[in-house]
């Protein structure tokens, strides 16, 4: 019997305030990748990575690889730094993730972030936008679409209540193509650190998708 394949994507807001989350996975992303690798020899595990951050800001980008170690130094490189205003450009960030080779048994996308997307219809007042209008070329809930036609999962992590109204908006814009695979987790009041929230819940996640997998129905 051929291996299975997962393809996980990190999607991870890179701006100054974003500093305890990019710690997190500085110090957890590769135990995470190493560990799931040797409990499940029966998958060839490929990762990606996308730090983002707002329009004209420097990004991280790695493809999907299964040498886990390229993710792991290029996240060991990254600072949290700019932001400006307090939206950012997640709609930017989800069209390099809508434009990765999903080609596999399973899929998934973790997405961390305490800043919503541009375009008033994302956020209330009290947020601070220079581009009200959204992202002038991209539409988040096209990718957001794309990625549910593709049958990949999508969680998003709940840590500022500033992302509440973007998040309740992917939902609903998912769902409209597939009922089950957007999960959104708060961990608001979590007393847990974010280096063990960030290694438990992707582990958790990405082991009960691959338990649940059959290959003989792909």
């Amino acid at each position: 019997m051929k291996d299975s394949t997962l393809k996980v994507c990190f999607v991870l807001d890179s701006t100054a305030s974003m500093g305890p989350w990019i710690e997190a996975a500085k110090n957890k992303i590769l135990d995470l990748l190493d560990d799931l690798s040797s409990k499940y020899t029966n998958f060839k595990i490929y990762a990606a990575f996308i730090g983002y951050r707002d329009f004209g800001e420097d990004w991280v980008y790695v493809d999907f690889t299964q040498t886990h170690r390229r993710i792991y130094n290029e996240v060991m490189n990254l600072k949290p730094l700019g932001g400006g205003d307090s939206a950012e450009d997640v709609a930017g960030a989800y069209r390099w993730v809508t434009n990765l080779n999903w080609d596999a048994d399973v899929r998934a996308v973790f997405h961390i972030t305490d800043a919503p997307a541009h375009g008033l219809m994302y956020h209330d007042d009290l947020v601070s936008d220079d581009y009200p209008n959204g992202h002038p070329t991209i539409h988040l809930d096209d990718d957001i679409t794309i990625l549910a036609s593709r049958h990949v999962d999508l969680t998003v992590f709940k840590i500022h209540s500033s992302t509440d109204i973007m998040y309740e908006h992917m939902n609903y814009v998912y769902k409209r193509t597939r009922m089950h695979g957007f999960r959104i987790v708060n961990f608001m009041k979590s007393n847990d650190t974010p280096d063990d929230i960030f290694y438990t819940e992707i582990s958790t996640q990405l082991q009960d998708s691959m338990n649940t997998f059959d290959p003989t129905d792909s």
